[in-house]
């Protein structure tokens, strides 16, 4: 009889001690502030740039096995809308926005730390790098000062694509903390403060173009030659659900 005590007693603590282990499921949407940042641009006059509060949304999906309940792995898969807002001086003196949207798939690859899952609230840590692939990019502004033609006998050609003058793969790091709120025994809310930073730069200086002038032809950087990097910010707050795919143990 106490053999068969024991045995259960060890089975329940077994189970508890392991409840968060497993498979994790995940989907989460994160309103963002986003920045672009460059040095040339910082420390150009106001008339020629201006940075502009910007805002972008990101959301997606998570995958992620817990070794234990305090320790996992996460890998994401989200859509991000981001870029920098500024403004400048047009030829006619006016103030000009000027808006700039990139679009990335992000792949960030998270180490998972929680305290005791069992708890109503716990705080949870993430932190590794992030794998980002460009899809896109969107440019505009509201200048309706009349633009010259070209200057004649003065031609470009092979001028690339605005997708073309940003690098389409950036590597980065990625921090989360927050805290997640269990639901169910298989549900948590996760909520997180978080931001990532992309270490390489975000515009591609490899870019050229064709200029003619006279009938002589020579190959121009798209960028200045003494452009230096520019830096992808994001930051924001995350509102998501997991699901812990467990067997069904306790409420």
């Amino acid at each position: 009889m106490r053999k068969i005590i024991f045995s259960v007693i060890l089975l329940i603590t077994v189970q508890n001690i392991h409840a968060q282990e497993g498979y994790h499921l995940g989907v989460y949407a994160m309103p963002l502030s986003t920045w672009m940042l460059n040095k040339q641009d910082s420390d150009a006059s106001k008339d020629k740039f201006s940075y502009l509060r910007t805002y972008g949304m990101s959301g997606g999906i998570s995958f992620g096995y817990h070794f234990e309940d305090h320790l996992g792995i996460h890998v994401n898969l989200l859509y991000s809308s981001q870029g920098q807002d500024h403004t400048y001086k047009n030829r006619l003196q006016d103030t000009v926005r000027h808006q700039l949207r990139l679009y990335y798939f992000k792949v960030p690859v998270l180490f998972k730390y929680t305290t005791d899952p069992e708890l109503k609230y716990a705080f949870t840590a993430e932190v590794g790098p992030q794998f980002s692939f460009l899809s896109g990019v969107n440019e505009r502004n509201n200048d309706r000062a009349y633009q010259y033609d070209e200057v004649p006998f003065v031609y470009k050609t092979n001028v690339p694509s605005r997708y073309e003058t940003f690098n389409s793969f950036l590597v980065g790091a990625t921090l989360r903390t927050g805290v997640d709120v269990k639901l169910r025994y298989n549900m948590k809310m996760n909520t997180r403060i978080w931001a990532d930073y992309a270490f390489t730069d975000a515009e591609n200086k490899n870019a050229t173009y064709d200029l003619t002038t006279q009938g002589v032809t020579q190959t121009v950087n798209y960028y200045p030659d003494n452009r230096p990097k520019t830096t992808n910010i994001t930051a924001g707050f995350l509102i998501g659900i997991t699901y812990v795919l467990i067997p069904k143990m306790h409420y």
